[in-house]
């Protein structure tokens, strides 16, 4: 298991993407939030929860007019490595497709144009 935290401004949140490996369970911790988990669209203040299991499509979009804190987590472990080898790739020049392809290789994710 590990777990992140996630400081998202309004109006943003990531690529819609399944995860090949891991479980992921989404906390609000501050904000309101839009989750989305295949077809189906979870609005979330803050202390509540979501889950979602491995290989179904998902989003969150930050809905509130102030950041969105999340805690984020994955089980099993080792995704938190993924956001440390995407600031690398950009710091050193790599293109979005270079980084979009190895989180699909390394990490298993597959990215699909996002229903928000």
């Amino acid at each position: 298991m590990s777990m992140i935290e996630t400081i998202s401004p309004p109006q943003t949140g990531p690529t819609f993407h399944s995860h090949a490996n891991e479980d992921e369970t989404f906390y609000v911790v501050d904000g309101e939030a839009d989750i989305w988990l295949g077809d189906r669209v979870h609005h979330c203040k803050a202390g509540d929860h979501v889950y979602g299991p491995p290989d179904v499509f998902h989003t969150y979009r930050n809905v509130g007019t102030g950041n969105l804190k999340l805690v984020i987590v994955y089980s099993p472990g080792g995704f938190e490595q993924s956001f440390l080898d995407t600031e690398r790739m950009v710091e050193e020049g790599k293109s979005q497709a270079d980084v979009t392809r190895m989180l699909g290789e390394r990490y298993g994710l597959t990215f699909r144009p996002s229903p928000t």
